[in-house]
């Protein structure tokens, strides 16, 4: 008798069943343990009878799919170890899991199946790892608490509505190997405030961006205007903003430099009020500024491709002849050819200036400090070469006096405002100078 209601008892607290080569125990504390090696798909699992009790799920090393279905509506999990082992997860499989609240998928996994983790609506954190290549539809739709989630460049296709209602969704990185946004993909993700469409995406389908109505900044890296469902694809409806076409009139889409003309005449983006060119995206930079500050003529700014380099002339204007030539700072004047400075690769905004000096000069005694160079960089006026003690003053062009030094030999520097053109009186000499 004793033995008996041993026998009893232990069944109580615990289940251990084999069912299709799988081996599963459901303890007394509710911690589901599975074994085995190929996880069926199921329409519904030999523990879903049981699912109240389960929460945690132990799943051990061996075991190479979970299958469909295998943990629907197990409301109460929270907790879940998936083994290096497993390779493939299954269509819904933890669909409905409503207390999940964080995941680690190992990186043997390659496959998420459609709804694997919809309605898992407590899920802050999942880590998807690079050895995923496809995400199903609906796959995180529903997942209500996920704030951000990083999409491995080993993914290269993600499945319609895959994180539709992810409605507390910030921030999300799309990989350079995906080249279809389908349908309702991020539909409904009203946090978003910004994304970016990488360069391989060539098409973007109906809804994909639906009451996204909090967006103001899209990012799309690619010069030539993907093809999308037009007004269909950042569609908000009127229940949460002004107008159904809110993303349209308000958010800004930022576009490669030179790109911008192809946007405004392209079916599927002209409807876009603010289209801006960017010289730098996706973290790369593609375009950057070149100042060019000319002691004679003021300064001029304009994009130039990165990684380039680029060949001006500068050679003397009028009556005036070159003094120093500075690149970002640097000295380079010895780098004129003929009146011709070519800029190594340009990797970020650039500044080339140049002073300038009257070449009138007929009084033998005025040519004093023949190494007097007059360089600037960034607000500061650099004088170096001064071999005799002398006074130095800078005016504006319109004769105004800015600054003075008494006695100075050797080199020295006065800040000075930006974005001015400046007179540099050194002894005798003048020298004109942009800042």
């Amino acid at each position: 008798m004793k033995k008996f209601f041993t026998f009893i008892i232990l069944c109580i607290l615990s289940s251990n069943v084999i069912h299709a080569g799988i081996r599963w125990t459901l303890s007394g504390d509710g911690t589901l343990t599975i074994s085995g090696t190929d996880m069926p798909d199921y329409t519904s699992s030999p523990w879903y009878s049981q699912r109240e009790k389960i929460k945690q799920v132990v799943i051990k090393n061996g075991v190479t799919n979970i299958g469909a279905s295998s943990f629907l509506e197990c409301y109460n999990i929270q907790s879940i170890a998936i083994p290096n082992s497993v390779t493939n997860i299954g269509n819904n499989a933890f669909l409905y899991c409503s207390k999940l609240t964080s995941i680690v998928i190992p990186n043997s996994v390659t496959s998420i199946g459609e709804d694997a983790f919809n309605g898992c609506s407590k899920l802050t954190s999942i880590t998807i790892p690079n050895s995923v290549i496809s995400i199903g539809s609906g796959a995180f739709s529903g997942c209500l608490k996920l704030t951000y989630i990083t999409i491995p460049n080993s993914v290269t296709s993600i499945g319609s509505g895959a994180f539709y209602n992810c409605t507390n969704l910030t921030s999300v990185t799309i990989p350079n190997s995906i080249t279809n946004i389908y349908d309702g993909t991020f539909g409904d993700c009203s946090s978003l405030t910004s994304i970016t469409i990488p360069n391989s995406v060539m098409n973007i389908g109906a809804y994909a961006f639906k009451d996204c109505y909090n967006l103001q900044s899209i990012t799309i890296t690619n010069p030539n205007p993907p093809s999308c469902a037009g007004k269909e694809t950042f569609i908000c409806s009127t229940t949460y903003v002004r107008d159904t076409y809110d993303v349209y009139n308000y958010a800004t889409l930022h576009v490669p430099m030179g790109s911008k003309e192809a946007y405004s005449s392209a079916y599927e983006w002209r409807y876009f009020n603010k289209i801006k060119e960017d010289m730098e995206q996706d973290g790369k930079v593609y375009y950057a500024n070149l100042s060019v500050k000319q002691g004679t003529t003021g300064y001029t700014e304009q994009p130039v491709k990165a990684d380039e380099t680029y060949t001006i002339y500068i050679g003397a204007l009028g009556d005036s002849k070159i003094n120093a030539v500075t690149f970002n700072g640097k000295d380079v004047t010895d780098q004129v050819k003929n009146g011709y400075y070519t800029t190594p690769a340009i990797k970020a905004k650039s500044i080339l200036s140049i002073s300038y000096e009257d070449s009138n000069i007929t009084n033998a005694k005025e040519i004093t400090n023949p190494a007097l160079k007059v360089t600037g960089n960034e607000g500061e006026i650099n004088i170096s070469g001064i071999d005799n003690p002398t006074n130095v003053e800078i005016y504006t062009t319109d004769g105004k006096l800015v600054a003075t030094k008494g006695t100075v030999s050797g080199d020295t520097s006065i800040q000075v405002k930006e974005d001015e053109l400046y007179l540099v009186k050194v002894g005798k000499r003048t020298i004109k100078i942009a800042m």
